[in-house]
């Protein structure tokens, strides 16, 4: 029985824990790699990190296809939410391509990611939405934290002032995702439970 929290076989032979284990170490390099670029004000190694990730998700992943249709409302939400932070004067970016004063290519880069971790790495969320809200308002206002800190942006405003909004916007935004990916999942909305292990008499 298809399970949001079972791990898929891999189309190359290898285990769903390594799977799991690639799918994190390329979710956290394509982040370090595009904050970085955008530090310097390149937005190109975000590009080639992202391609090289969607590449090797491909191979071993068995349906990809789910991942990379959540990809496109991922990018979506991420670009209202981070276009606020930009248009608000909220947040200033190093590098604002393709259309200043709104969300940069390298923002939307971090949402695509994110989209590919959902259902492998980020799994074990799934079902568990208050615990991703709370991961999620604490993660997300962090990650912007990180990437300010790594010269990526700057924040305009007292620290607690944007956090607080941001960890808010996570909070609904990081469970919002997780329903989405198991609507994709099972499109008749018949999201089945965990089983519960047997215990023997």
């Amino acid at each position: 029985m298809k399970r949001h929290d079972t791990i898929l076989r891999p189309t190359v032979g290898i285990s769903g824990f390594a799977v799991n284990g690639i799918n994190f170490f390329l979710f956290q390099s394509v982040w370090l790699i595009t904050v970085f670029g955008a530090s310097r004000g390149l937005t190109w190694p975000g590009v080639a990190a992202l391609a090289f990730f969607i590449a090797i998700h491909a191979r071993i992943v068995p349906a990809p296809g789910k991942d990379f249709v959540l990809m496109g409302p991922a990018v979506l939400i991420g670009f209202v939410c981070d276009s606020i932070l930009v248009r608000t004067e909220l947040l200033q970016v190093t590098t604002t391509l393709p259309v200043t004063g709104f969300a940069p290519l390298w923002m939307l880069i971090l949402w695509a990611n994110l989209a590919l971790a959902i259902n492998h790495c980020l799994g074990w969320l799934h079902g568990r939405y208050a615990l991703a809200a709370v991961i999620g308002a604490l993660g997300g206002p962090l990650a912007y934290l990180g990437g300010a800190a790594l010269g990526a942006g700057r924040f305009e405003a007292n620290v607690t002032d944007v956090a607080i909004p941001l960890a808010i916007a996570w909070f609904v935004i990081t469970p919002g995702l997780f329903g989405l990916a198991a609507r994709l999942d099972d499109p008749a909305g018949r999201i089945r439970p965990r089983r519960r292990p047997r215990i023997a008499d």
